[in-house]
């Protein structure tokens, strides 16, 4: 969408809302800043315009819901689709020993993720034909259509955002009622996988009488019409299994989703620490479209003098130290690193003079970029680098640290933030490079 400059500081775009009872206007990252400072401030809520023209369970939450729909919306929250995406990739990493007897258990068990993820998209989307909401985005609609963004054209849509915001505090009651039918969804059929179950369980007695633990991934979704406390559940795991403490604690589960919890297991101890490296590779959504991706996205070109960006599918794994590597087959300007890809988007082309850009970078001559620390953003402290060299990037979750490192023994180490999913990204100009192996 067309976002505004800021009246009071011109050289910020307008992303925010400030607004209560009496007043509203449009603010940018400076605005709140200043306002937190002030001593003898009122009291303004802040709204997100870009959060909240995407996700309208964060809009309908910054107003006053009744306890009912409070518990609902807190629901929706509770279903981590990132989470559940992550655990069907992890699954299908597991399966190698267990291959045959497995493939029905994981198959019900996908089952059970894609109907909770649907189950989200689908009260977000109920979510969207809330009329208050929708008068909000057809205000930001007729946005894009204007030509020449006046101060009147500007106090014009804030006035009738602000008009908007009163109707719905004048109007709690229907308010909260509309939004009460829209997420209404009738409840979900039990999915048993108690059969499946059972062939696993016999080949786990097949097993030696100690295997290695197998760490577990918990996700319960709470179901709208049930008592929250009745899914009160705490699993405790020793380090040292012997294998009739698994099937007890396999039995365990299975008796909870029986109970219609959505629950599902992730065995990643004995993941091969290759599999990152081996399956990355570009996306071609979230790219820019001078680059042209080849060889299974696993090469990337930008032909064009321009800067473009393309960011890669995979998101970096949480609580883990990973290595990829990037082989430089022809360079012009080159940038390396990892991003925050909820904060840039496909036709950003990655300007990175300031802090808070969205990326770690270090380009082809040595100038290193941080997304949180201006002292370091954009100085020379790497090193150069050449047609045909691979680059390792390392990338420790733990530490929170990333490091690059070239076939010559270079290297260079920064600190970053995890603050959101990171993922490995380039900026490129008349440059073409291969993600490899090795």
């Amino acid at each position: 969408m067309t976002f505004m400059m800021c009246k009071y500081h011109p050289d910020n775009q307008a992303i925010y809302l400030l607004w209560n009872n009496s007043m509203l206007q449009f603010a940018c990252e400076e605005c709140t800043e200043n306002e937190k400072k002030q001593e003898n401030r009122q009291i303004l809520k802040l709204l997100s315009i870009r959060k909240a023209l995407k996700e309208p369970d964060y809009f309908i939450r910054e107003f006053n819901l009744n306890k009912e729909n409070k518990q609902i919306i807190g629901k929706i929250d509770n279903i981590n689709v990132q989470e559940l995406n992550k655990l069907i990739n992890t699954i299908d990493s597991c399966v190698k020993d267990l291959q045959i007897s497995l493939s029905d258990l994981i198959n019900q068990l996908k089952e059970i993720v894609f109907k909770i993820i649907e189950r989200k998209e689908k009260l977000r989307n109920n979510l969207e034909k809330i009329s208050y909401y929708a008068q909000f985005k057809e205000v930001f609609k007729c946005l894009d259509n204007q030509k020449c963004l006046t101060d009147d054209v500007v106090n014009q849509i804030q006035d009738n955002i602000q008009q908007i915001f009163l109707e719905i505090e004048k109007n709690q009651n229907s308010f909260n009622q509309e939004i009460l039918e829209q997420l209404l969804i009738p409840k979900n059929n039990k999915l048993s996988i108690t059969p499946q179950y059972q062939i696993f369980k016999n080949k786990l007695e097949n097993l030696k009488n100690s295997i290695a633990p197998l760490p577990l991934l918990l996700q319960n979704t709470r179901d709208q019409n049930q008592d929250p406390n009745s899914y009160q559940r705490n699993l405790k795991f020793s380090n040292n299994y012997k294998q009739s403490e698994i099937v007890l604690s396999l039995n365990e589960k299975v008796a909870y989703a029986e109970q219609d919890i959505w629950q599902v297991v992730v065995c990643d101890q004995n993941q091969d620490p290759n599999s990152y490296q081996r399956n990355l590779k570009f996306s071609n959504n979230y790219k820019q479209s001078g680059i042209v991706l080849s060889l299974n996205e696993k090469v990337a070109y930008a032909e064009q003098d321009i800067w473009q960006v393309v960011v890669c599918e995979q998101q970096i794994p949480e609580n883990r130290k990973i290595s990829f590597y990037f082989k430089i087959l022809q360079i012009h300007q080159f940038y390396s690193g990892i991003c925050f890809r909820n904060r840039i988007d496909k036709g950003y082309r990655g300007y990175v003079s300031s802090i808070g850009h969205g990326y770690y970078l270090m380009c082809r001559y040595g100038h290193v970029y941080s997304h949180h620390d201006q002292d370091i953003n954009g100085q020379q402290k790497g090193f150069q680098s050449f047609q045909g060299d691979v680059i390792e990037i390392s990338v420790d979750m733990i530490e929170k640290t990333i490091t690059w490192t070239n076939n010559r023994s270079n290297s260079f180490k920064l600190t970053i933030q995890t603050i959101d999913p990171l993922y490995p990204c380039l900026r490129l100009a008349k440059s073409k490079v291969q993600i490899t192996e090795r």
